[in-house]
């Protein structure tokens, strides 16, 4: 009921984004979800109208026609073409019909809750106890042109007056539910572990950092790094926590107690979504394979059995009776978010396809509905009140409304059973590795035009890609043919993971002179908590010039650092060339390379280092401060340039035809030094216009920055300047 949800808020304050705004993925709410949750609702209408048969007409005649290829820039010839061919109506008609036919279908929706909470964009989880609300919240900041960060924050607001203030700032996403016990605030972040079995993330996957937060004190305390998926807090302190099983569906459900290691309780064939501790049971969203979550009861008497029985080292088998759930309620939607008060377990789900409250009364074994047609989510009942997450336009946020218990009959829909014909392990054959290579045969073709904004050089040709099936190789080759300089251009690059999490890369280019190069990078350390997040190894070697003369091996370190207000990253190189080794000179140096961003609200501060120094007196050419047309020569040397951005004006507008769009305009001040070691500086100062572009209508725009500058530089001289910077364009025009 997510998405219905949120296009159900849009179109009742007539806020339905605009062809245009969907089609470039905006910078405001909902982020990345745009295009299934727009483009989603309007192939469900495109196939409500006019029929499922429809869509695959559509798209047979897309791609059947060259045109195709035009419609990222300009969507007329390709995508409308074949939309008034099959619907009759080109895209923006096709529209603006979507967006008539949501507007009268949500009609009459409107949010009767009472704000609490006015942030928008996610809160992830909240709850309430003396007068206050905890409440986990995150919200993208742009500060910089084409740069944004992600502020997560554990807020505690009064409920009495509003006023709030900051009790835990997180880098890393906020999971799982939080509990509260004894003044004592439990709550998980995410984060980042190898050794799991894929190539796809390079054999990394997530576990969680469990902490309890003291409200009093406000310290807090790191508890436990596992793949919890949720847990639930005992009267005495100690927790109870789900994993998911590795060999079978289930979960594997483990005591905590504090300096103490975890212990196993119980392995489920349950997969347990929640869990909620009451004075008489354990409370569970919990479901089979091909079921979905229902609520289910774990008796205290059964779960005290099971921690008793860990306290003896050979005890019998503990009686597995003890630890059958108890049906509450099992139907074929979702019953999860648990709360309880009580007698009363509250959760939510989505029957009749809305996402709502409904109150279990646990003595009664009656069901009753608290919300009607708006979406809500996590419910907290507290003095008559009913508080849950609902949807507007800006994202979720936290309201109440008087609690109202309506009683309901559970639905009765048959349950879920398995497919027919669902495969068979007997029937797979294992194969080798072999097999896997035997895929990488060329899964995609496509044209190519380049643009070297240097010299307005245009270059034409065609490109392939392929994967293996366990996705450990990857390779692309694009051939072009440069008109200005009338020669072929061959770029081919090969990335290979099956050794994860070391990467190996490879290419070979003619784009000015001949190379080829192979790179190792090998991640010693990553983490998504506030301090070190990546130690990066890694080796390179080239081959290159018109002769291929020059051989140079690079070992590379890599260090990047995170806190909630900023980020530092530096890279630290060691270019080699020696005659020995058959390069055609011999040259060593020390490559340094730091940015630093300081993040200020809604603006940033950065600083950008970089740095040489040659061993043999060799010369390097650093590169030019703004304002300067070349830059100083130097055996040891550097750049350093002080920034500090602003958002002057928030545009978001654009065109569908030719596709294009215009979202923030900014002003940076700018401070740039270049020095060697002859004592010469070129320094500058000034101010940039920064606005930000997407081009082409395709996976949400290529992002595009385009700066207008005055430098004043050393010799007093002002100095203009046009620059682009994208992966399309690249230098200064």
């Amino acid at each position: 009921g997510y998405y219905s949800g949120y296009i159900a808020a849009l179109a009742a304050e007539s806020r339905l984004p605009s062809l245009v705004e969907a089609s470039f993925g905006v910078a405001d709410f909902p982020g990345g979800n745009v295009p299934f949750l727009y483009g989603g609702a309007f192939i469900a209408y495109l196939a409500l109208e006019y029929g499922e048969g429809s869509l695959a007409s559509f798209l047979e005649s897309y791609g059947a026609t060259p045109l195709a290829y035009l419609s990222p820039l300009l969507p007329g010839l390709g995508l409308d073409r074949s939309a008034r061919r099959i619907y009759g109506k080109s895209f923006p008609g096709l529209w603006r019909d979507w967006q008539a036919y949501e507007t009268e279908r949500f009609s009459t929706y409107r949010e009767k809750g009472l704000p609490v909470s006015r942030r928008g964009w996610s809160v992830d989880n909240f709850l309430t106890a003396d007068g206050q609300l905890y409440y986990q919240h995150s919200e993208p900041r742009k500060v910089a042109a084409q740069k944004q960060i992600r502020v997560r924050r554990l807020i505690a607001r009064d409920l009495a007056t509003g006023e709030e203030r900051t009790l835990f700032r997180s880098t890393a996403v906020f999971q799982g539910p939080m509990r509260l016990q004894s003044g004592q605030l439990y709550f998980a972040t995410r984060e980042i572990r190898p050794g799991f079995a894929n190539r796809d993330f390079n054999s990394y996957g997530y576990a969680a950092r469990l902490y309890r937060l003291d409200l009093e004190t406000g310290r807090k305390k790191l508890l436990l790094t596992d793949q919890v998926r949720s847990f639930a807090v005992l009267p005495g302190g100690e927790i109870i926590y789900s994993r998911d099983r590795e060999e079978a569906f289930g979960s594997e459900v483990y005591r905590l107690r504090e300096g103490e290691r975890p212990q196993l309780l119980y392995r489920s064939d349950y997969l347990l979504g929640d869990i909620i501790s009451g004075d008489k049971a354990m409370y569970l969203s919990a479901r089979k394979d091909w079921q979905n979550f229902s609520l289910y009861a774990l008796p205290l008497p059964g779960l005290q059995a099971a921690l008793d029985h860990l306290r003896y080292e050979n005890s019998p088998p503990l009686d597995p009776a003890l630890l059958e759930l108890e049906v509450l309620v099992k139907t074929p939607f979702q019953e999860s978010d648990l709360y309880l008060d009580e007698q009363r377990l509250f959760f939510s789900a989505n029957y009749e396809g809305v996402r709502s409250i409904y109150s279990f009364d646990l003595a009664e074994r009656r069901l009753f509905r608290l919300t009607g047609a708006t979406y809500a989510r996590l419910p907290v009942f507290q003095a008559g009140w009913l508080y849950y997450l609902g949807l507007s336009p800006a994202g979720s946020d936290i309201v109440r409304i008087p609690a109202l218990f309506e009683p309901v009959d559970i639905p009765s829909e048959p349950p879920l059973e398995p497919p027919a014909g669902s495969l068979s392990i007997k029937e797979l054959k294992r194969g080798g590795y072999g097999d896997n290579l035997l895929t990488l045969t060329p899964k995609v073709l496509y044209p190519l035009f380049g643009l070297d904004s240097s010299n307005w050089g245009i270059s034409a040709g065609a490109g392939l890609m392929g994967v293996s099936a366990l996705g450990d190789i990857r390779y692309t080759l694009n051939t072009l043919y440069n008109f200005l300089d009338k020669r072929p251009v061959l770029d081919f690059s090969l990335d290979m993971n099956f050794l994860a999490p070391l990467t190996i890369t490879t290419r070979f280019h003619t784009t000015e002179t001949l190379s080829f190069g192979v790179s190792l990078e090998l991640p010693l350390f990553r983490s998504l908590s506030p301090g070190l997040s990546l130690l990066n190894l890694g080796l390179r070697g080239e081959i290159f010039e018109a002769d291929l003369s020059r051989k140079l091996i690079e070992p590379f370190l890599g260090l990047f650092f995170r806190c909630p207000w900023g980020r530092l990253s530096t890279v630290i190189g060691l270019p080699l060339e020696r005659t020995a080794l058959g390069s055609s000179r011999d040259r060593l140096g020390l490559l340094l390379s730091l940015n630093f961003d300081i993040y200020i609200y809604n603006s940033g501060l950065e600083l950008d280092l970089s740095g040489v120094y040659d061993f043999e007196a060799d010369t390097w050419l650093i590169a030019a401060p703004r304002g300067y047309g070349t830059g100083l020569e130097a055996h040891q040397g550097g750049l350093a340039s002080l920034a500090y951005s602003i958002r002057l004006v928030k545009i978001r507008a654009g065109l569908w035809n030719p596709a294009f769009y215009m979202e923030d305009l900014f002003l940076k001040s700018f401070f740039d030094i270049a020095f060697n070691e002859a004592g010469e500086h070129q320094y500058s100062t000034g101010m940039e216009l920064a606005q930000e572009f997407k081009l082409l209508a395709k996976d949400t725009g290529l992002p595009l920055i385009f700066q207008v500058g005055i430098a004043l530089t050393r010799e007093q001289e002002l100095q203009f300047y046009i620059k682009i910077e994208s992966d399309l364009f690249e230098g200064i025009l």
